[in-house]
């Protein structure tokens, strides 16, 4: 038989696959582009060497079957005019070498049960894209595992010196028992997979090496494995030392000289499930974290998480205090909850080795370990860990758990794992708690150069004075009335701030005449809006208030200026704004008229509606002016 080797990685994979000598083709059953790019980018994590070809009807895909010769397909399950198990069938029927798997956004274990009984090498649901490429390549190498099996039982027939050479130097493991489970004899790489010679298990059964759960299930196992066929299955399997571990077994009856003995190839998967593992507390840690917004709430989702899946006794977070050689325990929980806050010195400590050296640090017994945290608490708990919090290649702190079990390489490698997100997602929070401040600390700087523009224009224009202090308010609260958004209402308030700052390009002769202005100076006058586009449009930040200062004086039936827009041509900001102007100019006292009374003003804007005004806007501003003085 020729050995399938034991490889996971895309290139010693495509070496090993004698009809892969170029890149892998893959075909891809799927009407939605943006699914399928998807699916291209997990698959090309895991095997980089490939090409890709999608299709979404019954021709082109039996097109593409006979033409593009794919070594895989990946088919949806569920298309609009064609379906996965549609062309399951037409692969079994035409290329029945040809896995195919299938992925579905459908959680339905009933479909997925079909899909597997029809003969679908896999089935992924879109949720779980990430385990698509360890799909593949296990797809790829079961075709390629039954290829080489039967290039293996022809070469058997042929030479049996050829095949025993295969045999003992074949790097999987091949084992062949009779139906009892006696072993027969197996080859170096079984036997040192397990820790023993070849005669040492020569002389065993199968039992002797099964771990309880796989021979609880070994006659279930048998029962299916004598119907024919080949089966393939985990296991898991003692080693010498004692220790368990897991294996990928692939059995089938074979006969020699008559008579029928089970052949197995197995592999050691120990790396796989570790990688699984990772994969899967890493996914969990990330949902996880997508949770939370701020860093507070980061760590202590990460805390409990380590928790969960580590069974943990006590977990600790530390940061690196700027500009002191000390870290700070920012968040813990169990032995360690009380010393949040607490900063550990670098020198000297476990957690300052940590940092320095930027790798991991396990403690089987804490009570005589040297570099232990000095001014942590000593437990009962004698197995601990400490691994480096690394983000954009600096160690910003470090992640220590405390355990009443042992910690296995698998564990720390799972907390490296976890470690790794956590320190991006500090750091990133970190980036924007500092981006929100900067952002907030700006917006206010540019508030208050605005509030001084406006003091500068009232200090000039005595006239005026408190008139945009008072709109500014009443505009923003009938934006509100009118379903304004909170995104846009700071460009409103802004906006009303500045709506006469048009008005420091007037001369002193026009804007501070005490007598009424001729035709000639209102020209002059009624280009303040104008003014203030000049002023505020080079800049950037205050190019969505310019509605306000532009097109205030607008009227609704055209007759405004400065562009004599009419109707909605007019920003609505800039309707909104001109009834609460032309309200707080009647209700205040110029030099040539007293201010208006309530109901005189209120009867002057309801007048206007359809004319001056927006109907609308002037319905809401009645409303807003009326009901609360109807109830005082």
């Amino acid at each position: 038989m020729i050995p399938k080797e034991s490889s996971l990685t895309n290139r010693q994979y495509v070496k090993r696959v004698p009809l892969m000598t170029e890149s892998i083709r893959i075909l891809i059953v799927e009407d939605l582009p943006t699914d399928a790019e998807l699916a291209i980018r997990e698959i090309r994590k895991s095997i980089p060497d490939c090409v890709f070809q999608r299709v979404e009807t019954e021709d082109s895909f039996l097109a593409a079957l006979e033409n593009y010769n794919p070594d895989l397909i990946l088919a949806d399950y569920n298309l609009p005019r064609f379906t996965g198990l549609s062309a399951l069938k037409l692969v079994l029927e035409r290329s029945p070498q040809t896995p195919l798997v299938i992925y579905t956004g459908s959680k339905n274990e009933d479909i997925a049960v079909d899909c597997m009984k029809a003969g679908a090498a896999n089935y992924i649901i879109k949720e779980n894209i990430k385990r698509l490429g360890t799909a593949i390549i296990h797809a790829l190498e079961e075709k390629q595992g039954h290829i080489e099996r039967k290039q293996a039982e022809e070469a058997l027939r042929k030479s049996e010196i050829r095949y025993r050479t295969l045999f003992e130097n074949a790097s999987d493991g091949i084992l062949y028992l009779t139906p009892t489970l006696k072993i027969i004899t197996v080859n170096e790489a079984f036997a040192r997979m397990h820790g023993y010679s070849i005669a040492e298990i020569e002389r065993m059964n199968l039992q002797d090496l099964d771990a309880p759960e796989t021979s609880r299930l070994a006659a279930e196992r048998l029962t299916r494995l004598m119907t024919g066929g080949t089966l393939q299955f985990e296991a898991e399997h003692y080693h010498r030392n004692g220790h368990i571990f897991p294996i990928d077994v692939s059995a089938s009856l074979v006969s020699v000289g008559g008579e029928v003995i089970i052949q197995a190839f197995t592999r050691d998967i120990t790396e796989r499930k570790r990688h699984e593992r990772e994969m899967e507390a890493v996914v969990q840690v990330s949902a996880a974290l997508r949770l939370a917004i701020l860093r507070d709430e980061m760590m202590r989702v990460i805390v409990d998480q380590i928790s969960h899946l580590l069974n943990a006794h006590s977990v600790a977070i530390g940061l690196r205090v700027p500009n002191e050689d000390a870290s700070l325990i920012t968040c813990a929980n169990g032995n360690w909850a009380q010393t949040a806050g607490m900063r550990i010195p670098l020198e000297h400590t476990r957690s300052g080795r940590v940092m320095r050296i930027g790798k991991s640090r396990v403690t089987t017994d804490q009570e005589y370990d040297p570099r232990l945290y000095l001014h942590l608490p000593i437990h009962d708990l004698h197995c601990a860990a400490c691994v480096p919090l690394i983000a954009q290649g600096e160690v910003i702190g470090w992640l220590s758990v405390e355990t009443l079990t042992a910690l296995h390489s698998d564990d720390t490698h799972i907390l490296e794992a976890i470690a790794g997100i956590a320190a991006n997602a500090l750091h990133r929070a970190a980036l924007f708690e500092r981006i929100q401040k900067d952002a907030s600390d700006l917006a206010l700087a540019y508030d208050s150069t605005l509030e001084g523009w406006v003091q500068a224009l009232e200090l000039r224009d005595h006239e005026t004075e408190g008139h945009t202090r008072r709109v500014v308010q009443m505009t923003v609260d009938l934006a509100i009335s009118l379903g304004i958004g909170e995104a846009e209402l700071v460009n409103v308030r802004r906006g009303a701030l500045l709506h006469d700052i048009g008005k420091m390009g007037i001369p002193d002769s026009v804007l501070l005449k005490p007598d009424a202005l001729n035709e000639s100076e209102w020209a002059i006058m009624r280009r303040h809006p104008e003014y203030a586009q000049k002023l505020l449009g080079p800049i950037e930040y205050l190019h969505l208030v310019l509605d306000i200062p532009a097109y205030h004086h607008e009227k609704w039936d055209g007759s405004g200026y400065p562009r004599g827009l009419k109707g909605a041509e007019i920003p609505l900001l800039a309707r909104i704004f001109a009834v609460v102007d032309v309200w707080d100019a009647l209700r205040s006292d110029r030099p040539y008229r007293p201010a208006w009374s309530e109901e005189k003003a209120l009867a002057y804007i309801s007048d206007q509606s359809g004319q001056h005004f927006d109907p609308q806007v002037v319905q809401a501003f009645l409303k807003l002016i009326v009901i609360p003085s109807s109830k005082i």
